[in-house]
């Protein structure tokens, strides 16, 4: 299959101080450097075998991780990193590896799983780590090509990077183009799928402003006429309080139909 000059995505993801940024800064050569929580995405680029490989860097605070799903339609491949000598977040790890997993359009895409920080002295082997995040029953019940490997991303970059990231990211590339025509169709299908719900909520969202727009008109009009019954001598007796919250009640059914 002739795949020069094609375009692959792997998102890099994990929790918030795993290590992702210096490992996907590793995965490109890049000198490595003291990092900053990542805030929403950033995007490293190499090549392997004539095919561009877009790296997407996903922050990994429980905030920013609400937003993975708008990356995972493009996505042919996922590097998951884990800091294995965090051992108090192993659990919230495993939970939030659970649930990218079996992500209806993640799952059965193949996964790079990177325990990182080996060179802590508490840091747990592949075992323990795979172990602790039941990685071998995830995969197995999606059905989803995975491999695990223990690195240190900050080991250093070009030559000197730490070869298990090398072959682990061999490994993922070469899994993904033995699969490709299977994976590539279904990133075009996903693809087309999100846009069609983006337009749908796009357009959903231009109706509800233009009844909200008509609500505030029709409201307006409602307060004019009942000042110029006030001052006409009509309703002169009726308690404001009375016309303020027969305007509340009004405005909430109006608003409840439009949710």
């Amino acid at each position: 299959m002739f795949l020069c000059n094609r375009q692959l995505t792997i998102i890099v993801v994990g929790l918030d101080n795993s290590g992702k940024t210096s490992m996907s800064r590793a995965l490109v050569g890049e000198t490595f450097t003291d990092t900053v929580p990542t805030i929403g995405f950033s995007k490293f680029v190499t090549k392997q075998k004539g095919i561009t490989i877009n790296i997407y860097d996903l922050g990994g605070s429980s905030r920013i991780r609400d937003i993975w799903h708008n990356y995972f339609a493009e996505c042919y491949g996922v590097v998951y990193v884990v800091d294995a000598s965090d051992l108090q977040r192993l659990a919230e790890a495993q939970q939030n590896l659970s649930s990218l997993m079996k992500h209806s359009i993640l799952k059965g895409k193949p996964l790079l799983l990177l325990a990182n920080k080996q060179d802590h002295f508490d840091a747990l082997d592949e075992v323990d780590v795979a172990d602790k995040l039941q990685l071998e029953i995830l995969a197995n019940a999606c059905q989803t090509p995975t491999r695990i490997e223990i690195c240190c991303a900050t080991q250093g970059t070009g030559k000197n990077i730490d070869p298990i990231i090398r072959i682990g990211f061999h490994w993922l590339i070469e899994t993904i183009l033995r699969n490709f025509e299977k994976i590539d169709r279904r990133v075009t299908d996903d693809i087309a799928a999100q846009k069609a719900k983006e337009e749908r909520e796009k357009e959903a969202r231009k109706e509800r402003i233009q009844k909200l727009k008509a609500l505030q008109n029709e409201v307006e009009e409602t307060v004019a006429q009942i000042c110029v019954e006030s001052l006409n001598g009509r309703n002169q007796f009726q308690p404001l309080e009375e016309i303020t919250v027969h305007i509340c009640a009004y405005l909430m059914r109006e608003i409840k139909l439009l949710m």
